[in-house]
Formats: C-alpha cells, structure tokens, sequence
C-alpha cells in the first residue's frame, strides 16, 4: 500500500489528542535545494520517488549525480538507494555533505571548511597585511568583513566545544600576529596582541552571536518550524540512538551557555526569550563585555 506524502518524514511529536495532533518533519527546503528526512532506506526511497514524480509535473528533474544520502545511528549499506526502480544508478552515500554552504556531519567538520576559505580570502589580500602604511585599525575592519565573514557563516548552529574554540582563536590571532608584524620569535602573548588590535577572542564573539539568534528565533510565531525546532529535543518515548557516549544537544549546549550551574530548559529558555532585557542581560552575563 502506498504511502500518502502526509506520512513521510521524522516523528517529532506523538498524538496528544485530537486538538494536538502528531507531528512530522519530512524535508528542508530553500529554492531547490531539497533535504529528505527519513526513518529507513525503504521509506526514503518512496520519499524520494514522490519528490521526482511531483517535480516532473512541474517541468523538474532531479539530478541523480548531485543526490547524496547520509545515513545516521545505524549501519552503513552501500549501493542502497536508486532515485527509481529503472534507473541504474544508485544515489551515493557519504559521511557528510554540505547544504547551504554548511557541512552537516558536525561542528568540527563545518569549521575546518569554513576555516580553509577563510584562509584563502585571506592570503588574497596579503598586500594590505603585509603594508606598513595601512594602519591596524583599517587592517582589522577589512579582516572581519572578508575574512571573519567567511569563518563565522553558520556559526549560529555551532556546539563550540573546547577544541573548536581554540581553532577559532588560534585562526585570529595568528591573522592579528601577520597584520601586526609579530614573529613568532617576538614572544608577544595573545592578550598583547588583542591589545593592539582592540579586538577580543573571536569564540567569544560567536557565543554572544549564537544568544542574540537564539533569541531572534524564539520570538517568531509559535507554528514558524525554526520556533519549534530550534530547541527541539526528541522525547524518549520516540527512540534511543546507537549505544556509546552520546554527543551533546544544541539545546543543552545553549542552556548552559546562558546558566552553567542551572541548565533551563527549552521552556525556560523561550520564555525568557520573549523578554527583550531579559535575554540582554542573559547575553552580557553569559559573554561578558563588549567593546
């Protein structure tokens, strides 16, 4: 029996009542750009077979040699999705992919892209780096519209662990040292050298940015997906993933960046997202100043 387009996708929220209705998140969009989300290899496969046949109705087709699939919390099976049963080639799998600019598989591997064109934009304008007669201030500003930009898009999802923190910084301040002249024989420390440019670590910029979205994203209208799944968290009565240490939550990750002795909950943290001081102060206490 074929499935109606209505049951594909992930579970979110179990039936509560007739007024509070089941939930299921089946794809993200923007232009097309078409994410699947599925629950197994069979049922992405019917997904994506109503995806096509609803795009060639529309004059589309999907590109079998741009179509990947990633598959999570189970085991790998290779050569296991066709876009039809005529077709004879199969969708290739791997272990990350990027969609809209961002690297899906982790935070880490994110930032190790975004670093590495990052770096690029960078020795592009190693002339003005390298100039005596440009001063540190303009040197900076440059820096952080054609380089910063570049390391911090998408930085709003990240979990910064203590290793990506330490990335980030490292990355600015071994850009601060080449603006500045320092060798690294001058053994000038980093907070010499946030001295002279004005500047602060660049983790503790992102943590403040990563608030300020949080608290944009919490105040949009209750049904907006962004609203809901911003903070979402899978109840337990929904499934466990694979056995092993289990990667920390964005959620968790943002609560304790707001309260690190007190984790809130998803609750706490949107109603306190409706008060515009409130989550002001929340961003102060939790990033310190800001220059």
């Amino acid at each position: 029996m074929r499935q109606s387009e209505k049951d594909f996708g992930i579970v979110t929220l179990l039936i509560q009542s007739s007024r509070h209705l089941e939930k299921r998140l089946n794809d993200l969009d923007y232009a097309d750009d078409i994410a699947l989300l599925e629950t197994s290899l069979e049922r992405a496969s019917d997904q994506l077979k109503t995806t096509s046949e609803n795009a060639k109705k529309v004059g589309l087709e999907i590109n079998v040699d741009k179509t990947k699939i990633m598959i999570m919390n189970t085991f790998d099976v290779q050569n296991a999705l066709r876009l039809n049963k005529e077709s004879s080639d199969y969708v290739e799998q791997v272990r990350d992919f990027k969609y809209l600019g961002s690297m899906m598989a982790s935070s880490e591997t994110d930032l190790k892209n975004r670093k590495g064109q990052a770096w690029g934009a960078f020795w592009k304008l190693k002339n003005i780096w390298f100039s005596k007669s440009t001063p540190i201030k303009l040197k900076v500003r440059i820096f952080q519209a054609a380089c910063v930009s570049i390391l911090l898009y998408g930085s709003e999802t990240w979990i910064l662990s203590e290793k990506i923190r330490k990335s980030l910084d490292s990355f600015a301040t071994n850009c601060y040292r080449i603006m500045l002249g320092i060798k690294h024989t001058d053994r000038k420390t980093n907070e010499e050298v946030y001295k002279c440019t004005g500047q602060i670590p660049i983790s503790d910029k992102v943590t403040r940015r990563q608030l300020t979205w949080i608290g944009h994203m919490l105040r949009r209208e209750k049904e907006e997906p962004i609203r809901i799944y911003g903070l979402y968290e899978p109840k337990r009565e929904l499934g466990t993933t694979k056995k092993g240490r289990q990667a920390e939550s964005y959620a968790s990750y943002i609560a304790g960046l707001i309260n690190k002795v007190v984790k809130l909950s998803g609750e706490e943290i949107e109603a306190k997202a409706q008060q515009r001081k409130v989550r002001g102060d929340l961003v102060i206490a939790s990033t310190g100043s800001y220059s």
